[in-house]
């Protein structure tokens, strides 16, 4: 199978077509001498496309504070605004019926078999202020991830990258400052002094920014199958950075400069 040129990954395709598997490799190829934008997607628009069980973990936050009614209207205008951008058409089946197939630019479907067939997801959830947005990273060949960083309006903004380029970004987007040393905090608390509020995490509290941090292994074929996790978070704010990690049944916290906090999220990007 060739590869496609550039131009061709935004002809229309049919989802099980040699051209969107071409696509991706095209793809994966160009990444590893860059980060790679996909595109930008609303909620409304991978949910018409790639149907809720796509990425099951992506979460949609505008998308599900809709009725059913609305979010059919959604899906109907999303496909219109797809439709319009040339990148989406429908095709019927049967008129009768109202059945129908469709076809969408091969560099669209390529991302959407990244983002569904993985065995490995890093869902991070980011807490500022009282707004939440997330990244999630799925794993792809040869040491590439998928990064879908979705914000609090349902904004989905997808670069496909390889693992160092990767770690770059969300050391960026979850707030870690080059110029903070690392604070003076290493300690192990139990689960129930984590609950409590112990006194020992006040300097977490002058943090501006929450991440929690779940790496997810996916055993089976699907995502509904036995999945095994795990969690930790990464806390940035002016006076410096934290990450914690489970220790046995207890929590473990201990201050990190920029590199640690980097280091921490590459080795959530090694192999499993």
């Amino acid at each position: 199978m060739s590869a496609p040129a550039i131009d061709e990954l935004f002809e229309l395709a049919h989802p099980d077509s040699d051209a969107v598997a071409a696509a991706r490799l095209t793809l994966l190829g160009t990444a590893v001498d860059g980060p790679v934008t996909l595109g930008t997607f609303t909620d409304e628009e991978l949910v018409a496309v790639d149907g809720s069980i796509g990425a099951p973990f992506a979460p949609s936050p505008w998308f599900t504070s809709l009725s059913q009614d609305e979010q059919e209207t959604a899906v109907t205008a999303a496909l219109r605004g797809l439709t319009a951008r040339g990148v989406y058409r429908a095709e019927p089946l049967d008129p009768e019926a109202g059945t129908f197939t469709f076809r969408a630019s091969a560099r669209l479907l390529a991302l959407l078999t990244m983002r569904r067939h993985t065995g490995t997801v890093v869902v991070a959830e980011r807490r500022l202020a009282d707004q939440l947005d997330w990244a999630l990273l799925y794993q792809q060949r040869a040491g590439l991830w998928l990064g879908e960083y979705v914000s609090s309006v349902g904004q989905h903004e997808l670069v496909l990258a390889t693992d160092d380029d990767t770690a770059d970004a969300v050391t960026a987007w979850c707030g870690a400052r080059a110029e903070v040393l690392a604070p003076e905090l290493d300690l192990v608390l139990t689960r129930e002094r984590v609950a409590a509020q112990d006194d020992a995490l006040l300097p977490l509290a002058a943090c501006t920014a929450a991440v929690t941090v779940t790496r997810l292994e996916v055993e089976g074929d699907r995502p509904d199958e036995d999945v095994v996790e795990t969690w930790s978070g990464v806390f940035t704010g002016p006076s410096g950075s934290y990450v914690s990690t489970a220790a046995d049944d207890d929590v473990a916290y201990r201050g990190v400069d920029r590199d640690g906090v980097r280091s921490h999220w590459r080795s959530l990007l090694g192999s499993s």
